[in-house]
């Protein structure tokens, strides 16, 4: 292998990288933000369902979070309810 071939090689190694880092960002984003959100919304634990976002799948939590009834005996929450008491 001569520089040239080398030098090529690196390059699309940093295409990768450089097209997987939005990719990370936006299953870090969804991860961390829209399934909390919408497990609370629907009464359940948001850092729970985050946890399980970060392990499997966001899409997998959110899906299920659409399959699961609203928690018993607690009222959904709506995080951008300034008028309830903490």
């Amino acid at each position: 292998m001569d520089a040239r071939e080398q030098q090529a090689m690196l390059g699309t190694g940093l295409q990768e990288v450089i097209l997987f880092l939005p990719l990370a960002a936006i299953y870090l984003l969804a991860s961390v933000t829209l399934v909390p959100y919408v497990a609370s919304s629907k009464g359940r634990s948001g850092l729970a369902w985050m946890l399980i976002a970060l392990f499997m799948s966001p899409l997998l939590a959110l899906l299920a979070l659409v399959a699961v009834p609203p928690g018993e005996g607690r009222e959904p929450i709506n995080p951008f309810d300034t008028e309830r008491s903490p």
